[in-house]
């Protein structure tokens, strides 16, 4: 491959298969057709994961309703996973609330939270502070 555009690199038409060293470059040149950069892909191989990548918490009022998203919660992995392949599944319910989808939820994917479809019903309580674990 020698030319893609943001638009191949948004919908997942461009997979980069490793082979060689742990740790490589790619120069790129990018434009918009009028004007240039030049740019530089690092490489970093390593063995399989799925991590949290972002778990920044979430601001709710009592008795009210906060939507979560990938900015409060989302995940990496170096294997050829995104969207709803990422499934985090709800280990431990919150105490004071619930969270759903278009139901209660017992798990929820990484999809759901980039379109913003996961919220978070605060149960009214005097509770100020609440969690839920996921694996």
């Amino acid at each position: 491959m020698f030319e893609f555009t943001q638009d191949d690199l948004d919908n997942f038409h461009v997979l980069f298969r490793h082979e060689g060293d742990e740790y490589g470059k790619v120069g790129l040149w990018i434009t918009d057709g009028q004007f240039y950069a030049n740019g530089v892909l690092e490489v970093r191989a390593s063995v399989p994961f799925v991590a949290v990548a972002n778990n920044t918490g979430l601001v709710v009022q009592r008795g009210g309703i906060a939507v979560l998203t990938s900015v409060n919660l989302s995940a990496e992995t170096n294997l050829n996973l995104w969207g709803k392949q990422l499934v985090f599944e709800v280990t431990e319910n919150p105490h004071h609330g619930h969270l759903q989808l278009q139901h209660e939820a017992s798990h929820f994917t990484q999809l759901d939270l980039e379109n913003v479809h996961l919220a978070y019903h605060h149960d009214n309580s005097t509770a100020v502070n609440d969690h839920f674990r996921y694996v």
